[in-house]
């Protein structure tokens, strides 16, 4: 189960199961086209959480238009991303938000 969903719709910012939307490394992250049949590419602007920078969710069938990441070790910070669609005219835009990464905490002794 993930502990944080982005749904990417047709707003212009993505909305998330959890507010803020902060994950700490090791935690998934479930991405879901909402509303939508498109196929769009999520891109991390600089820098991502996991270990790729981009992927696609193309909204044809349930299967395809969800995936799930893990953020990586070492990912700390605030993660800029866009859901950018492919460029058939009727598409709704591009589809923005953060995800928020904290280390985890040390055991006090």
């Amino acid at each position: 189960m993930a502990q944080l969903t982005v749904f990417i719709g047709t707003a212009s910012q993505a909305t998330y199961s959890g507010t803020p939307p902060v994950v700490k490394p090791g935690d998934s992250v479930l991405f879901i086209l909402q509303n939508r049949t498109d196929t769009v590419t999520v891109e991390f602007d600089s820098g991502s959480p996991f270990s790729q920078k981009t992927f696609v969710l193309a909204g044809a069938n349930t299967f395809t238009a969800q995936q799930t990441k893990t953020v990586v070790a070492g990912a700390s910070g605030t993660y800029r991303f866009q859901a950018v669609p492919g460029l058939l005219p009727g598409q709704p835009g591009t589809v923005s938000g953060d995800i928020d990464v904290t280390p985890p905490q040390s055991p006090l002794p």
